[in-house]
């Protein structure tokens, strides 16, 4: 079996944004290490200013560019833990920065959620990961962190992509679950 993390960035994160962003996903990092050290033997993880990578053991690598330069990226692994470490750091990126930063999918829902589970220390509080799509349109369905205007910002986003207007896709026209359903 073979778990993906995709992102799409659609902005340059702010460096104040990405400064709390790095923070984050730092201190998920260190806690994710606490609970699987194997996953992170021989690990290469670097988290500077512009840019961050995170590659562990019998996983892609993750790269992510402060100023977008990188604008879509996906990390493929066998590992479910690997995938749960990998959608955290991206959540932590996307509660940071917002949804009109990171938009987030993946091949397996259920590692969203439980990285957003595990990410409640983290964050201070519990967020859920949530999933969004466009019912009556043919879309990606993207995950999100439930915190902020996320979820407006992706039904944002989706409107934008598809060249539609709010009458044309009102919010009640998107299916809005938990990552996990």
């Amino acid at each position: 079996m073979s778990y993906e993390v995709v992102y799409t960035m659609s902005r340059e994160a702010a460096p104040a944004e990405w400064e709390v962003a790095t923070a984050l996903l730092s201190a998920w990092l260190e806690r994710s290490t606490a609970l699987s050290p194997a996953l992170f033997a021989n690990a290469d993880i670097r988290i500077g200013p512009e840019s961050l990578l995170v590659e562990l053991v019998g996983a892609e690598d993750l790269v992510v560019d402060r100023n977008g330069a990188t604008s879509i990226w996906s990390a493929r692994t066998p590992s479910p833990d690997a995938a749960r470490v990998l959608a955290g750091v991206l959540l932590c990126l996307q509660f940071a920065c917002g949804g009109d930063t990171f938009q987030l999918s993946g091949s397996k829902k259920g590692e969203w959620q439980s990285a957003a589970t595990l990410l409640a220390p983290v964050w201070g509080g519990a967020f859920p990961a949530r999933t969004l799509a466009p019912r009556r349109f043919k879309a990606d369905t993207l995950v999100y962190v439930d915190h902020g205007e996320n979820a407006a910002l992706l039904r944002a986003y989706f409107r934008t992509h598809l060249d539609l207007d709010e009458a044309a896709l009102p919010d009640r026209d998107f299916r809005d679950l938990l990552a996990d359903s």
